[in-house]
Order: structure tokens, then C-alpha cells, then sequence
């Protein structure tokens, strides 16, 4: 028998010579023609075979091919070559990719589509799709694929020092328990020598002064004996004497009876010994001879190739009850993906479905100026009566809480590090989400001078993240400042102008719109200018608002118009 690799190709030294011999036939022994291929198992069935295989529960799923399956387009690596085969799906191994999700950008088999793509209007057949869309350039994916490469490589070795830094660390705070440790016996055993010298101390120098006093006691005690003699003779001097003598004996008696007494006020004396209860009860409540915890050294990212427009559209979000044109305002993305809009003209906050269509809304007492998620089904929504309205974000959106805020009418409202930051004219109020007034930020505050420029005084904010918030000039300068309010660096671009929104994508490009210069400029998270997503020349005009969609990587952008642009990127 000839073998190819692991496959039988030809079986020969019996009555009949087959072209493709059957695998566990031939491993038998037996000669028997095969019908069907298995590529998972690399072998070849024969009709009885074919049947066990696609009954035995390991091996029913597989998807047996023809037996002269090199004509067909299935490929597979095989010492013959290289065997055409289908894409598999990445959610279901068991399946062929079969149509491609415009509204996703990515190809499904078609339990995928029944299941989880219901709602996309934009679902094709692998065949059409190539025909209508084209695919992106070879060079800019080799581009993209190599950068992405560059970065990965970064984080493998990243990860490969973190390891051995921690292992070294280890090691290091191993010795430093030790040493503590050490430390900390030597200090109590110093303690305890302390303790018990001054334990000799008071016991010798207690027992010397009991000695001291129980001789006073023996004195006391012959001069009472003899005065007891004295007194059993006295029968036997003169009246004189005897006088004398009673007096002196008097004495005597007097001191021995106020020594008595001074010895029974304290009847003994001695040493005691008590725990330092301080001390005890700070090692006894420690549950750590040293303080240890995890930290993260945030490093920057190195991933600041910007992204290109990959396609662009508007979708209406005015609905029948409006009554005027739609103002955007303000746009924000809860954690699952949820959208709302602020409408300023409308009074209203909408929220969007998958196709950025108005699903719902919910009116509002007064124009909003400003929206900011503040909980996982919560946003926050700044109005121009001087009002924070807190809307719960579920089945329904229900209005909750309120409270009075500065500048109602101003732009300028984002949620940072657990606080409210509304501009109210001339700075940012900084609240807690009770609506107590914690500060005020003003570009001409000693030491905060954030623009360094005389011309300009607005501290506007516009955007934020988990460790950044985004301040504008109104001109042509973002400032974005960590949690101290210290500024980490200085986003400019004199082509923008009157900025009023931007946002930041979780690979850490951070977007911004000039107002009145009609673009949307990019900018690293170095700070570092990396050129124009939209020139004013592109349709999209005074953008109020802007949302980095993460879920499906668009930028939102809202202005004074019933359409909202959205742009779909290629990162």
C-alpha cells in the first residue's frame, strides 16, 4: 500500500485496485472503496464506514466531503498541498461563513444571523456582498495588520518584563518580611530587657525598704518586751523612778502604737505588672506585619495611527410630536451600548436603537443644555431652568431626582471622577450627585491657570473618561486634566475653532469639533495633532455634540438639525 501523508491514496496486492481506498478499512487489513472524505479526521470512508461516522456521537457533526474533494473548493493542508476549505464560523466551529452584516462589518454563518442580527436591515449573501461592496486596500490593511502586530508584540514583552518585575519583587519583599520581622522581635526582646530591669529595679528596692521597716518593727518590738518588764517591777522603785520610768514607757508605747497604725494603712506592699494594652492592641488588630496591595503603572499606548472614514450617513431622529427642528445638544453611550440624545428645541432626551432610529423618549421640563451618563441605567441632564434631572434608563426612561444648578443655559455638563462639572458662564462648577457645590474652576484661579492666556477665560468641559476630563477655551485649545484638576497636556489646532464637543475612543483617540469651522480634527493620546477626520467642506456643519459609539466604532455627531451624522470608521 502507497501512503501520501496520512492519506491512502491507492491500496495495491489485492483483487481490486481502488483510486481512494477507505482509512479504518485499509488499517484492518481490508480492501474496501472509499465513498465520502472527513477533513477533521483526514481519512476516507467506504459506505459502511461513512454510515458509522455520521452515527457515533464524536464524529455525526463532521462535514464529510466527496471523496475526489480536490475538485471541489474545499482546502485543506495535507503533505499533498494545499486543499481548499471554507471559513468557519467564529461562533459556531461546526458551520461555513455564508453572509456578510453591513451594520456590524462582519461575516456570520447563518444561525448567527437568525439568532443575533434580526434587527440589521443591511444582511447579504457572501456572493453579493463582494459584488456591492468593495474590500479595503491591501496596503492600508497590511498597514493596519502591522501596527496592530507592533502593538501586540509591545504588550507580549510588556507582559514578559511585568513577570519577571514581579517575580524580582517577590523576592525583594520576601527579604523586606524578614527584615520586619526581625526588626520587630529585636525591638520586643529589647523591650522585654527594659521591662525586666526595671523589674529588678522596683523589686530591690522594695524589698530593701520592707527589710528597713521590719527592723524598725524588731526595735519597736524589744523596747515594748522591756517595757513589759520594767513595768511588772515597778512595784519595787520609789515613786520618783517610778514616775520616769511610766513616762518613758509612755513613749515606748505611743510610737510603737503609731507605727502600728502607719502599717495597717497599706497592710503590704508590692510590685504589679500590667500588658501595654496600646501596643498589644496595635499588633493584635494588624491582619499584616506589612502593608500589601496591587497597583497598576499605566503606560501610554504607543497605538496612535488614526482612523479613516470608512462610510458616512445621516439617520432622522426628529419624531411626529416634535414641533421644531431638533437641537443636539448633548449625546452619551450607557455600558450596554444604550444612546440618548438631548434635544434642546424639543424638550425632550431620546433614546436610539441599533440603527440609530429614536426608539423612545422622554420629555423634560425645560431645554436640555448638556446630558452625561451617571450610573449603569442612569443619565443626568442639565436644563436651562437652572436644573440637574436624573432620568432612570430602562424599559422606560423615568424621570427621578433634581436639584438647582448654576448656568442652566450654558453648555458644557460631563460626569468625572464620581462629580458634575457644568459650565456656568465663566468657570466649572464642580457638584457631588446630591447637587452640593464642592468648587469652582476658573482659568485666572491662582495656580490653575489652564490656557496661560489673558484672551481667554472659559473653562468649558466637554468631555471625559474614567482618568480624564477635557476643558475648552471656546477657541481652539482643549486642556485635559487628571483627577487633581493638574493639566496633563494641551490638544490645539488653530484650523478648529469655537469648540464645544469632542470625545475619546477606547483605543485612545481622542476626537474634537470645531463649532464654527465645521471640522472634527484627531489627536493622540500623547496630545500629539494627527490630522482631519472631517474637513469643513464635507456636509457636517456647527456640531454641538459628539459620542464615540464603542460598540460598533461610529462617531455620532449632533448639531441644530433633524439628522444626526454618523460616521462609520475603519480603525
Amino acid at each position: 500500500m502507497t501512503e501520501v501523508g496520512d492519506f491512502n491514496v491507492l491500496v495495491r496486492g489485492s483483487d481490486v485496485e481502488f483510486e481512494y481506498a477507505c482509512t479504518p478499512c485499509a488499517e484492518d487489513g481490508s480492501n474496501q472503496e472509499a465513498m465520502k472524505y472527513c477533513p477533521e479526521c483526514k481519512e476516507y470512508l467506504c459506505a459502511a464506514c461513512t454510515k458509522y461516522h455520521l452515527k457515533v456521537s464524536a464524529t455525526k457533526k463532521h462535514n464529510l466531503l466527496e471523496k475526489d474533494f480536490q475538485q471541489h473548493e474545499h482546502r485543506f493542508d495535507t503533505s499533498e498541498g494545499v486543499v481548499k476549505k471554507s471559513d468557519k464560523c467564529a461562533a459556531h466551529a461546526e458551520r461555513d461563513v455564508e453572509m456578510y452584516c453591513r451594520s456590524h462589518d462582519m461575516v456570520y454563518c447563518a444561525l448567527c444571523i437568525a439568532k443575533d442580527h434580526r434587527s440589521c436591515t443591511d444582511v447579504f449573501e457572501i456572493d453579493e456582498a463582494v459584488t456591492r461592496f468593495s474590500a479595503q486596500s491591501d496596503e492600508i490593511m497590511v498597514e493596519k495588520v502591522e501596527s496592530a502586530l507592533k502593538h501586540m508584540i509591545e504588550m507580549k514583552q510588556n507582559k514578559d518584563e511585568n513577570i519577571k518585575m514581579v517575580e524580582k519583587q517577590n523576592k525583594e519583599m520576601q527579604l523586606k518580611v524578614q527584615q520586619t520581622k526581625k526588626k520587630l522581635i529585636q525591638h520586643a526582646e529589647k523591650l522585654a530587657d527594659e521591662t525586666t530591669k526595671t523589674v529588678d529595679t522596683l523589686h530591690t528596692s522594695l524589698i530593701q525598704e520592707l527589710a528597713n521597716e521590719r527592723d524598725t518593727v524588731i526595735k519597736s518590738i524589744t523596747m515594748l518586751e522591756n517595757c513589759r518588764r520594767q513595768l511588772n517591777s515597778s512595784g519595787t522603785f520609789d515613786k520618783s523612778v517610778q514616775f520616769v520610768k511610766q513616762k518613758l514607757q509612755k513613749g515606748i508605747l505611743s510610737a510603737a502604737e503609731n507605727l502600728f497604725d502607719d502599717t495597717c494603712k497599706f497592710e503590704s506592699k508590692k510590685i504589679t505588672c500590667k500588658e501595654n494594652d496600646v501596643l498589644l492592641d496595635q499588633i493584635m488588630s494588624a491582619t499584616s506585619l506589612m502593608k500589601v496591595e496591587r497597583s497598576v503603572d499605566q503606560k501610554k499606548s504607543t497605538w496612535n495611527i488614526p482612523p479613516t472614514i470608512k462610510s458616512m450617513s445621516t439617520v432622522n431622529v426628529k419624531e411626529s410630536s416634535d414641533m421644531k427642528e431638533c437641537d443636539i445638544v448633548g449625546i452619551c453611550q450607557l455600558s450596554d451600548g444604550t444612546i440618548i440624545l438631548a434635544d434642546c428645541a424639543n424638550s425632550k432626551i431620546k433614546r436610539l436603537d441599533d440603527q440609530y432610529r429614536v426608539s423612545d423618549h422622554c420629555d423634560i421640563e425645560a431645554g436640555p443644555t448638556g446630558i452625561c451618563c451617571t450610573g449603569i441605567n442612569e443619565v443626568a441632564v442639565k436644563l436651562r431652568n437652572n436644573k440637574v434631572q436624573f432620568v432612570s434608563v430602562g424599559a422606560q426612561m423615568l424621570k427621578t431626582v433634581q436639584f438647582d444648578i448654576k448656568g442652566g443655559i450654558y453648555i458644557g455638563f460631563v460626569m468625572f471622577a464620581d462629580t458634575i462639572w457644568s459650565y456656568n458662564g465663566y468657570g466649572a462648577d464642580i457638584y457631588c450627585k446630591s447637587g452640593t457645590l464642592l468648587k469652582t474652576l476658573k482659568d485666572d484661579s491662582s495656580g490653575k491657570q489652564f490656557f496661560k492666556s489673558a484672551s481667554s477665560t472659559c473653562v468649558i468641559p466637554i468631555a471625559s473618561n474614567k482618568s480624564s476630563v477635557y476643558v475648552s477655551d471656546l477657541g481652539s485649545r482643549v486642556v485635559c486634566l487628571d483627577t487633581s484638576e493638574n493639566v496633563k497636556m494641551m490638544l490645539t489646532e488653530p484650523k478648529l475653532k469655537q469648540i464645544r464637543a469632542a470625545c475619546k475612543s477606547d483605543y485612545g483617540i481622542v476626537f474634537v469639533a470645531g463649532w464654527s469651522s465645521h471640522n472634527i480634527m484627531m489627536f493622540g493620546s500623547d496630545g500629539k495633532y494627527l490630522g482631519e477626520l472631517i474637513a469643513s467642506d464635507q456636509g457636517i456643519k456647527y456640531s454641538k455634540s459628539l459620542c464615540y459609539d464603542s460598540k460598533k466604532r461610529k462617531l455620532v455627531v449632533g448639531s441644530i438639525s433633524n439628522n444626526i451624522s454618523v460616521i462609520e470608521l475603519s480603525i
